[in-house]
Formats: structure tokens, C-alpha cells, sequence
């Protein structure tokens, strides 16, 4: 009987471990992304109405809204004179450089393998003890 219940019990443990370790889908709707050539010719046809622009290293980062309320992203090579052109066209412009990356991005590989490797050293673990209280209940 306790044969059973232990195998019964690493059975759930890995089942519940499988459970963690799956990814999940996201419910949250991106916003349509746009190349540059379209991201220009919304501009240039007048339908943007709002657009923040990020400086990154080597583009521009532009998050905009049409003048219908759609909401679009694009990345822009910096050699695009893209803010000239929302200027020039009456778009609400607002210009601001990328946040720079939180600390834990530095250690975000050791965090991720620590993270992935939880659910096994917890189990492996709990493997362990049901061990040792087996031997114990049997009086070795």
C-alpha cells in the first residue's frame, strides 16, 4: 500500500511540474506594427494625430494613433528625418530617449535558468525526503 501511495505521489509531482513548466498564452492584443514605409505614409497622408517617439541606438521607436483612434507601431532608422515630418504634417509629437534597462537585466540569464531549474530541485527534493521517511518508517 505505501508502494502505491508513493508512486501515486511522485506521479502528481510530476504532473504538477509539467503544469510549471508550460507556457502560457497571452491574452493582451499588441498593436499593429507597421514597417517604416507605411509608418511614413500614414504620416505623410495625414492620419496620424498623436505619435511618441523613443530614441534608441540606431532608430526611432515610434508609438502612434490615428486620427480613428487605431493604434500602431514602428521602427524608424534614425536616418529617417521622421520628426521633421510629423512636425511638418501637424502630428502632436512628443520625443524622449529609451529608459535605461533595470539592474536585473544584467543577471536576467541566471535569473531565468534559476527560475526554470525550481521545479526539479524542489522535486528532487521532495524525492529525497520521501526516501529518508521510508527508511526511517522502516527502522534503518
Amino acid at each position: 500500500m505505501k508502494n502505491h501511495l508513493m508512486k501515486l505521489t511522485l506521479l502528481l509531482l510530476l504532473m504538477a511540474m509539467a503544469v510549471l513548466t508550460m507556457g502560457g498564452t497571452s491574452s493582451i492584443q499588441e498593436a499593429n506594427v507597421f514597417s517604416p514605409a507605411q509608418a511614413v505614409e500614414a504620416i505623410r497622408a495625414g492620419q496620424v494625430e498623436k505619435a511618441d517617439i523613443i530614441a534608441e541606438k540606431g532608430s526611432y521607436r515610434i508609438n502612434a494613433v490615428t486620427k480613428d483612434g487605431q493604434r500602431f507601431a514602428a521602427e524608424v532608422p534614425r536616418d529617417t528625418d521622421i520628426i521633421s515630418l510629423l512636425r511638418d504634417n501637424g502630428v502632436e509629437t512628443s520625443v524622449s530617449k529609451a529608459p535605461a534597462p533595470p539592474w536585473w537585466t544584467v543577471y536576467s540569464g541566471l535569473f531565468s535558468i534559476l527560475f526554470i531549474s525550481f521545479p526539479f530541485v524542489i522535486l528532487v527534493l521532495l524525492v529525497l525526503i520521501l526516501v529518508y521517511l521510508r527508511k526511517i518508517s522502516k527502522g534503518h
